[in-house]
Formats: C-alpha cells, structure tokens, sequence
C-alpha cells in the first residue's frame, strides 16, 4: 500500500506581541517594562483568511474550505494532521491573501514549515 503524505500543523496557543503602552495618556511608553501580550486567537485568523471572499472560491471550494476551517477550530490536540488537499487548501490561502502583519509570523512559520508525515 503507497504510503499518504500528512502535514502536522501545531495548533498550540502563542502570544500576541502588543506595542509599548503609555505610562499616562499622552505620556511617553515605557522602554524598560516588557510589551504587554496576550492570546493570540490564531483560530479565528485562519477563519477569516480561508474564508475570506478575496480567496475567489466557487461554490464547492467554499464549502471544502469551511470544512477544513471546523476541522482546525474543533481540533482539541495540540496539533493536528492535515492531508494534502486540506494544506495545499491552507497554504494557497495565506499565498493570496494580503495585509497580515507581525502576529501572524508565528502562525505563516507553522503552515509554511509544517512537518510531511507519511502514513
């Protein structure tokens, strides 16, 4: 039996990284303190890209890619193993898509460097 290609995609929690805040309003921002952060719903980015109208998707690609958007938020492991059709659908997002910025380093690192795991 030919063995299957899988992608293993982490889907741990990581940190939002937040500019340096005002002691005051109007104030100066602290330099020394550490940039406050918090969780970073990465889930919810997925979401909004693979589901995004700019993706162009027909009919029948919108409602694979919603699939593949429950597939990620109702995952309860730390990660989870996508088949080919499901990364290439994931990755082909984030490639067409514009705009992201400095929170989502973490997330494009973990789709574009998935581990191939052959089943």
């Amino acid at each position: 039996m030919a063995q299957v290609s899988m992608y293993k995609f982490d889907l741990t929690p990581y940190m939002k990284e937040l500019p340096d805040v005002p002691v005051r309003p109007g104030g100066p921002p602290v330099k020394d303190a550490p940039a406050p952060s918090k969780d970073y719903d990465f889930r919810k980015t997925i979401r909004t890209v693979v589901l995004s109208g700019n993706q162009g998707h027909n009919g029948f690609r919108l409602i694979t890619a919603d699939s593949l958007v429950k597939k990620i938020e109702n995952c309860k492991e730390p990660f989870i193993l996508l088949n080919n059709t499901e990364y290439t659908l994931l990755k082909a997002a984030f490639e067409k898509i514009q705009g992201l910025g400095q929170n989502e380093v973490i997330l494009c690192r973990r789709i574009y460097e998935a581990e191939e795991v052959k089943q």
